[in-house]
Order: structure tokens, then sequence, then C-alpha cells
């Protein structure tokens, strides 16, 4: 019945004006494909959309992982205490794991099987937990706890942030996706005067910009830049 999947039904009447029946349905059920792998001997879920690759691991206790030539930093050990809170053994396998353009390496144990499952959320009075999304029961019985990958990414610092200048607006918002997709939080300017006062004004990481703009050029804008020694750590 709904009881089973956390709704409720009630119902409600007035004289003479009528009877209202109210169904609660939980819209966070969902049949969703995760990874079945094992942390501190019990199973966990990753999301089979939010995983972008899986490999072996060397060294258990590594602080970054490489994923086609790319590194990924590792889950911080408080996190993955967080998530094994009886203890862990070593890892044999890292999933990485991405989540608003940004990855994570989140090491386990080892891998069950990929399936695909009814999730639902915590029900009451299980406390909500920052970092378990949803519960499910796998087949053999044991309970899944689905891991919500973006609690994981907060394990990272803060993203690079990055200023385009561009007096073009269809080039400004291609180089802002892009860039966002990858991790960068993006601010943009139409002209290099507006992004010499933006790069005075806020903290930057890096510029990029066009060569040929109205106010200041990319050359002068770049110039001013490096002239500026409070902006000394822009690239």
């Amino acid at each position: 019945g709904l009881g089973s999947i956390q709704g409720s039904l009630s119902l409600s009447s007035v004289p003479g004006s009528g009877t209202k029946f109210l169904m609660t349905v939980p819209l966070t059920i969902a049949a969703t494909e995760v990874i079945v792998a094992e942390l501190g001997g019990h199973a966990i879920g990753i999301p089979l959309t939010e995983s972008s690759r899986v490999t072996a691991l060397d060294d258990p206790d590594t602080a970054s992982v490489e994923f086609d030539g790319v590194t990924v930093p590792t889950c911080s050990p408080k996190t993955l205490d967080r998530l094994a809170p009886g203890g862990r053994g070593p890892a044999s396998v890292a999933i990485a794991v991405e989540s608003g353009g940004r990855r994570i390496a989140l090491p386990v144990d080892r891998l069950r099987s990929v399936l695909r499952l009814s999730t639902m959320p915590l029900p009451h009075p299980l406390p909500r937990v920052d970092l378990i999304r949803a519960a499910a029961i796998l087949p053999d019985g044991d309970v899944l706890r689905v891991i919500e990958i973006r609690t994981l990414i907060e394990d990272l610092p803060p993203p690079p942030k990055v200023l385009v200048a561009d007096d073009s607006a269809a080039w400004r918002e291609r180089a802002r996706r892009y860039l966002a997709s990858h991790g960068w939080k993006v601010d943009t300017a139409g002209d290099g005067r507006t992004a010499l006062a933006m790069l005075e004004e806020g903290s930057f990481d890096s510029l990029l910009t066009d060569v040929e703009m109205p106010g200041h050029d990319g050359i002068e804008l770049t110039r001013l830049v490096r002239e500026n020694p409070d902006l000394d750590g822009m690239r």
C-alpha cells in the first residue's frame, strides 16, 4: 500500500460542500541504475549516471588517482570514515564520480555489480544524512545506501575562478559553458575596460581574453594585468 512507499492518504469533509481526498506520493522514488560496491563491509550505491571511470588501486591510501591521464583527488579520510563508521578495509578500486563538472575519486573495498533498483528516501524516524541520497533493498536482502555525489564533491577545494573577456556574446557563452563543464567558476566581460575593472575588484585565478575588443584590446589588457602588482596571482 501507500505506507510501504512512505505515502499517505487523508480525507476531509465539509457538510454541504463535499469531501476531499488527498493522496501524497514521494516523487523521489525512482528506478535508478547504480554501481553496487562495498565499503567497510557494507553495500553502497553510486548512481551510474554520475560515475565516469573505474580503476584498480595499487595504493589504498593514495590521495589521488589517475583516470585517462587526468589526476583526480580522492575523498578525504574523514568523509570515508563517515561512510564506513565501523572501519574500512584496504581499498582495491576507485570510482570517479562527478557533479557540476567536477570529479572526485571514491575508493571502495570491492565492486559487486551494477543493478537497476527502486530507491526511496530514508524513512522516518531515521535522520537525514547529507552523504546518503536514498536507500534500497538488494535482492539478497542487504540494505543499500545510495551516495549523494554532490556532497562528496564538497571535499574538493573551491573551484578556480576565470574571467572570460570577449566582445562576441556567442563566444563568451561558448567559453563559459565549456569552462563551467570542466569545474571552473566563470564570469564574463564584453570589453577590455570592463574586464580590467572586474579583475581589480574581484578575485580571479585566470583570464581568458580575445585579442580584438573595444576599450582595451586583449594585448593591452594582458599588459595592464601584468603591470598591476595586485594581480600577481593571475595567469
